[in-house]
């Protein structure tokens, strides 16, 4: 054989050299990848075991169990990035973890507080450098500052791989105080999450909270009801917060609920042990099932549902038939 016929095969061969150097490293992070994935889920079901618990009795041994797993799914996260850098979406995993991390950590802490209200205190403090700045937050919060920064880093490289990652600039909103220039920087932060993901129901969650935080209560609520019509665990984490600070006939009137919002509300303001907010959704759900049943818009199946719930909700108060409702403008025949 002369040389030119090895031209092709060395050619050949150099081509799948290379393209196992370069896929080598994505390839073994999509191991790491489909494990963080599992270990998400797992973190979510302890997640609303934990909410529950708390409010119920202060599981610590729950606590701890959602702290291992956060921490584990983090280092996950961490090998991903390592092996495939350019992983916009392991990226934002990660400063989202960062920052749950922050939280659970500084759970016990005497300066336990949002970072939305660490950032409002670092920004009205004007510092004077970066350096000041992260003296201040080792000083309140120790090794677990470092948390802010990783968060910060890895969301700046999230939104510079993907710009159209909503959640990347919601998180850079509630860091930016670790921006060199961060006057005016957060509204327009929360205007571009919306910008690129109007329909996400993440970031129409976290982008109310952080206008309600803001001062900006009605652009809130009204972003939190447009969040409830998307599924996904945000209704959860929606429901939860309200559930813990307004009373049940603030939230249906103000956040006008479905049926499947009824029924985490109900286990929700259950926690509260109020039956006052039973009443309110009781009254709530009936009015909604009677007028769904005059409109007829609905499938037999779907109404059987409503009238369920409500049928459920009034044994759960234990009291006699219509009786309650009467003095709340429910007719008795509405259940």
């Amino acid at each position: 054989m002369n040389r030119a016929s090895y031209l092709p095969v060395s050619v050949a061969l150099a081509a799948s050299l290379g393209g196992v150097v370069i896929f080598y490293g994505p390839g073994a992070a999509a191991l790491d990848w489909d494990r963080y994935l599992r270990c998400s889920s797992n973190l979510s079901d302890l997640t609303k075991k934990l909410i529950h618990q708390e409010e119920a009795s202060g599981d610590q041994y729950l606590a701890e169990t959602v702290r291992h797993h956060t921490q584990h799914a983090t280092e996950l996260l961490e090998n991903v990035v390592a092996r495939d850098p350019s992983n916009a979406r392991a990226h934002l995993r990660l400063a989202g973890r960062y920052l749950q991390r922050f939280e659970l950590e500084t759970a016990e802490s005497e300066n336990r507080m949002p970072v939305e209200w660490i950032r409002d205190a670092a920004i009205k403090s004007r510092f004077g450098s970066r350096e000041d700045l992260l003296a201040w937050l080792h000083r309140a919060y120790g090794e677990q500052a470092e948390l802010l920064v990783k968060a910060h880093v890895h969301a700046r490289q999230a939104v510079a791989l993907c710009p159209l990652q909503g959640e990347g600039y919601l998180y850079l909103a509630s860091l930016a105080f670790l921006e060199p220039t961060h006057d005016g920087v957060v509204p327009a932060l929360v205007e571009q999450a919306l910008r690129v993901r109007p329909y996400d129901g993440e970031v129409l969650f976290d982008a109310g909270r952080q206008l309600q935080l803001a001062g900006q209560t009605e652009r809130a609520l009204e972003l939190w009801r447009e969040c409830l019509q998307r599924p996904g665990t945000h209704r959860f984490k929606l429901v939860s917060m309200l559930a813990s600070t307004i009373p049940a006939s603030m939230f249906v009137q103000e956040m006008q609920p479905d049926r499947a919002t009824i029924d985490l509300a109900i286990r929700q303001y259950q926690l509260r042990n109020s039956e006052d907010d039973l009443r309110a959704l009781v009254q709530y759900a009936a009015v909604e099932a009677r007028a769904a049943t005059e409109r007829a818009e609905e499938e037999p199946k779907r109404l059987a549902q409503r009238w369920r719930q409500v049928s459920a909700l009034h044994r759960s108060l234990q009291v006699p038939r219509g009786g309650c409702l009467r003095r709340r403008g429910v007719e008795p025949g509405a259940l």
